[in-house]
């Protein structure tokens, strides 16, 4: 049982050296958030990944905003995303303004080993590790993405029982995918499949 405030604060400290001066990081963390029965060193590294990742996809420079917050999942979301249980979650938002992920990266992003990174810049397992990490602590991701605009990971982590009430309820409005169109630019992608990905910055990562 931990509180997913002090991971992110602690990770984020230890990763400042490496976020280009050219990236504003904005924290906004609910200071009565309830506590997450996660394992606290998977999820520093989940905040470790979804970070780089973020830098990554700005490699001109932009915001990278982390928020915490206490959610209820209801049932609609559960039938997009069948990792999800009806119940209490804490939940763990990364969004950046980087060059987000066309419908083709989006689709693959949790294939194990994908990457649209160059040979050499590596192997496409950040976000494996990511979805790995969540799917043990029994929780789900979610995203949404937009091309040249930038990309919303969304974290759920199961609420530790004794501190599981009285959090707002959240439906499909954040996190459901959204039917394919031609026009349309803005994905939204359910997380079940495999696992994770690094993504190019150039395209998104």
């Amino acid at each position: 049982m931990f509180c997913l405030n002090a991971a992110v604060e602690a990770t984020t400290t230890l990763l400042s050296p490496l976020i280009s001066e050219k990236i504003r990081l904005r924290l906004r963390l609910d200071r009565t958030l309830k506590d997450s029965r996660a394992d606290r060193s998977q999820i520093e590294q989940v905040v470790t990944n979804l970070v780089l990742n973020s830098r990554d996809a700005m490699p001109k420079g932009g915001t990278l905003t982390i928020e915490t917050s206490s959610v209820d999942v209801g049932e609609s979301l559960t039938r997009t995303h069948p990792d999800a249980q009806v119940g209490p979650y804490v939940r763990l938002s990364v969004t950046d303004t980087g060059s987000g992920m066309d419908e083709a990266v989006a689709e693959r992003i949790f294939e194990p080993f994908f990457t649209t990174r160059e040979p050499g810049e590596g192997v496409g397992l950040g976000l494996a590790m990511v979805h790995g990490a969540v799917q043990q602590a029994g929780g789900f991701i979610a995203f949404d993405t937009d091309p040249g605009r930038g990309t919303t990971f969304r974290i759920y982590l199961p609420v530790h029982r004794e501190t599981s009430l009285g959090a707002p309820a959240v439906d499909d409005a954040e996190a459901a995918p959204v039917k394919r169109r031609r026009k349309r630019r803005r994905t939204r992608v359910d997380p079940n499949p495999l696992s994770p990905v690094e993504v190019k910055p150039a395209r998104r990562g």
